[in-house]
């Protein structure tokens, strides 16, 4: 289970960073924040510090989607194999999209 949360950014081992991230879970946006690619995880952390962090084995699934038709501008989508659930432990969704600016 991964749970959205109050969350910091990753303490070590990060790779990658991109700002002004905006996450959707099945077509709902939990808004803007940071995206973080360490050595043993992918986390996200909003703006008002709520966010989730995925370890690899739960990444089922990862793409870079440029097809329009599907999501309004290109993404980072990931599958996962685990159930997110918000804050109230309410179920939310098995898969999640992360929409990335073209900034990198």
């Amino acid at each position: 289970m991964v749970v959205v949360t109050s969350l910091g950014p990753p303490e070590e081992g990060i790779k990658a960073q991109q700002d002004a991230t905006e996450v959707y879970i099945d077509n709902r946006s939990l808004g803007m924040g940071t995206l973080y690619i360490s050595e043993s995880r992918v986390s996200w952390v909003g703006i008002q510090q709520r966010g989730f962090s995925l370890e690899y084995p739960h990444i089922a699934v990862h793409a870079v989607s440029r097809d329009l038709t599907q999501f309004h501008q290109e993404c980072l989508y990931l599958m996962i194999d685990v159930r997110l659930m918000d804050q109230e432990a309410t179920p939310t969704s098995s898969s999640a999209g992360s929409d990335m600016e073209d900034n990198e």
